[in-house]
């Protein structure tokens, strides 16, 4: 008997809601083996999947806490920012330099790598699908707004940064959630 076509089978554990993968693979994997290994019809179900997962997995409330994990992941760290450096310039009389170096890109970034590892501690697999995109547009948004007044590498560095750091804190929180303590975050 031939297997399920692999491409199409990670289509469907990729789109599916985390609680629900082993059942509707499952499902199609039996139905599958009932049809006498059909590979066409298994390409039409997941092709007609797909969507319906993807929209099942959002209505579970995963894109809520992805939207906190972007709001705290990219629009915390700019404004958390920019109330630092008013108050910095407040207190410095007659700073006339309004460019911004080396340490306040610096900070901004460590601030930036902090505050997202921990919103990626809210986020499922499913929610980071929605949260680092989203994160990195809000980055982009940010960049664009203050473009004259950041380092030139500033803007990759913020959206690696708020990448790797959302996907760190979800890891984070796959491995406090996993019973035995560890395991692949899949």
């Amino acid at each position: 008997m031939t297997a399920p076509p692999r491409l199409a089978k990670w289509m469907v554990r990729t789109a599916c809601p985390e609680r629900d993968v082993e059942y509707v693979v499952g499902d199609l994997d039996a139905e599958f083996a009932l049809r006498g290994g059909e590979r066409r019809w298994y390409w039409r179900q997941a092709l007609r999947s797909v969507g319906a997962l993807a929209m099942m997995g959002m209505r579970r409330n995963d894109w809520e806490y992805a939207l906190l994990a972007v709001f705290v992941a990219s629009a915390a760290p700019a404004v958390l920012m920019e109330a630092w450096w008013s108050f910095m310039l407040s207190n410095v009389p007659l700073k006339a330099d309004a460019m911004r170096h080396g340490d306040f890109a610096g900070i901004s970034l460590g601030l930036t790598a902090v505050l997202a590892m921990c919103a990626g501690t809210v986020c499922t697999r499913w929610g980071l699908r929605l949260a680092i995109p989203a994160a990195w547009g809000f980055v982009l948004l940010g960049q664009a707004a203050v473009h004259n007044i950041v380092p030139w590498w500033f803007c990759g560095a913020s959206l690696a940064t708020v990448g790797l750091a959302l996907t760190a804190g979800a890891w984070v929180r796959h491995l406090i959630d996993k019973p035995n303590g560890g395991g692949t975050f899949a």
